[in-house]
């Protein structure tokens, strides 16, 4: 059966009226699918063992959407940071969790594999170190 004008209402949208009949048994078998598929271990992905993970980027993600504390010192939310600039800071870090001589590169490549995303406005580009302190500009 096609719509006619009266199943369209004002501002042309349609009336939607459900029909029990065809929608209640596509429902139960959807169901009946979803109970299946949750209760299936073989596929099911395992959660990776974060003590057996990088752990510099186990502390990049935990930072990356909050602020955390490492090592008693409070640590800016991560994804302000460019890459050089996370990178710089991972090494200026006590101990370093990078390597100078290590490429920017490789360091974002890993962040792209977990999927993280970067704030677009207001990055913080460069960071340097006075003293026992470490700032961002």
């Amino acid at each position: 059966m096609h719509p006619t004008a009266t199943d369209w209402g004002p501002g042309y949208e349609r009336r939607v009226i459900p029909n029990p009949d065809r929608n209640e048994p596509r429902l139960n078998r959807f169901l009946i699918k979803l109970g299946r598929a949750l209760a299936a271990n073989e596929k099911r992905r395992k959660l990776p063992d974060w003590t057996h993970m990088d752990q510099t980027m186990r502390l990049i993600v935990d930072g990356w959407c909050e602020s955390i504390n490492v090592d008693e010192l409070q640590w800016p939310i991560l994804c302000f940071l460019t890459t050089p600039a996370l990178a710089k800071f991972l090494s200026l870090c006590a101990p370093p969790r990078w390597k100078a001589h290590q490429d920017e590169r490789t360091l974002e490549r890993k962040i792209m594999r977990l999927g993280l995303i970067r704030i677009p406005k207001g990055r913080i580009r460069h960071v340097h170190k006075k003293g026992d302190r470490i700032h961002f500009s």
